[in-house]
């Protein structure tokens, strides 16, 4: 069914976005209908979009709400292709079996890429999507945020990640934050109260599309109780890491986007420029949410994890080990520093609505989905999510 949904959707696209040889009043109409459709995906809250408004959305997310460029450089790092492509791989799940070309035509698939030894295996497109597509992932920048907290350490700009998080927000002194470390942060266990539901209207995550700049949402966070003192308990928790994101800016000096592009997309060869959504007009970016950047871009950026932080010329960007710490668990066995952790030494970015990073560092392979999912999150798709990385694995 996803296959016909995701070609309703692409002809709808190109009727709004494709006006070459018609005449101007029918450009203009393809404008106003853009248009009503960016106004829709403003008026509804993220979490409740349907597929349709996904598609349009994760592809353009620019045009919805504001974002800050993240610049790439004048060269970059080229993929080569593996002789021998997974195309056919077969996928056992719950008694039948499979291929990943049926994977991604069933489940709202935008994008996948493979990799091994730092070749593609395999890679895929859904209809209208291209290699320069940018594509939104929600929880994946928490992903980036770690990654330049290690850039920061090397450069020089925290000393320590044991460091009071007031010591850089002194707005968070007298509340639940006091004792809280930065390292407390990046593992999810300072101790707020928080509620992660993403169905649920009055719950934290979903009061965060109320909020309009980053002052309002690290005052939101200020008035949250605490509910177990620091480093003892795991709470997964969007909003704390705008928390994260705040404290990296005071400590660089500089816009999160500026940073990621000088540490990650330039050092490391990204090909398109990235966006980072704001919380606000020319404001703070959000720390967990909505990093834009495209499908073999993505695989740039597992690249860093899977070299630990060495770009192609032999340039340290991260501490010696730092992958290494990133993805030892803190207050709960599945979790490092905004990785979660997987068996065999391998861990995960992942987002909602489909956006997964699976990395391997001892089978030096690793797996990016981009999609576009009805629900946030399902423990049905997740099931077969993972019998796909068992089936890579194995082959």
């Amino acid at each position: 069914m996803s296959h016909f949904i995701r070609i309703a959707v692409f002809l709808k696209i190109i009727l709004l976005l494709v006006s070459c040889g018609e005449s101007t009043e029918k450009t203009d109409t393809t404008d106003a209908e853009e248009q009503a459709m960016i106004e829709s995906l403003r008026n509804t809250p993220t979490l409740q979009w349907n597929t349709e408004q996904q598609f349009y959305a994760y592809q353009n997310f620019g045009k919805v709400y504001p974002v800050r460029t993240i610049s790439a450089g004048t060269s970059a790092h080229e993929f080569t292709y593996s002789a021998e492509m997974l195309t056919g791989l077969p996928i056992r799940y719950n008694g039948s079996t499979g291929t990943l070309a049926e994977f991604v035509e069933e489940e709202y698939v935008a994008g996948m890429l493979i990799l091994r030894d730092d070749e593609i295996v395999y890679e895929y497109y859904a209809d209208g999507i291209t290699a320069s597509t940018p594509w939104m992932t929600f929880s994946v920048a928490k992903t980036v945020v770690s990654l330049l907290y290690g850039a920061a350490v090397k450069d020089g700009y925290i000393d320590s990640l044991d460091d009071p998080v007031t010591n850089y927000l002194p707005e968070l002194e007298g509340s639940a934050y006091d004792d809280v470390t930065i390292r407390h942060v990046l593992q999810m266990s300072s101790g707020v109260e928080w509620n992660e539901d993403y169905t649920d209207p009055e719950s934290h995550v979903s009061r965060l599309d109320t909020l309009t700049s980053g002052a309002s949402a690290i005052s939101y966070m200020a008035t949250l109780d605490r509910v177990a003192p620091p480093g003892t308990a795991f709470n997964y928790n969007t909003g704390e890491t705008n928390v994260a994101g705040a404290v990296l800016r005071e400590a660089i000096g500089m816009p999160l986007a500026e940073y990621a592009s000088e540490r990650i997309w330039k050092p490391f060869g990204f090909e398109q420029d990235g966006n980072w959504a704001l919380l606000g007009e020319d404001d703070l970016e959000f720390g967990g949410c909505c990093i834009s950047a495209t499908l073999q871009d993505y695989g740039r950026m597992v690249r860093i994890a899977l070299r630990d932080g060495v770009t192609d010329n032999g340039e340290r960007i991260l501490p010696e080990n730092w992958i290494q710490e990133s993805t030892q668990p803190g207050a709960v066995d599945n979790y490092g520093y905004f990785w979660w952790l997987s068996e065999g030494g391998s861990f995960v970015a992942s987002g909602i609505f489909g956006q997964f990073m699976f990395i391997h560092p001892e089978e030096d392979m690793a797996i990016i989905i981009l999609s576009y999912r009805p629900e946030a999150t399902s423990g049905e798709y997740s099931r077969k999510r993972n019998a796909l990385v068992r089936a890579v694995l194995g082959s």
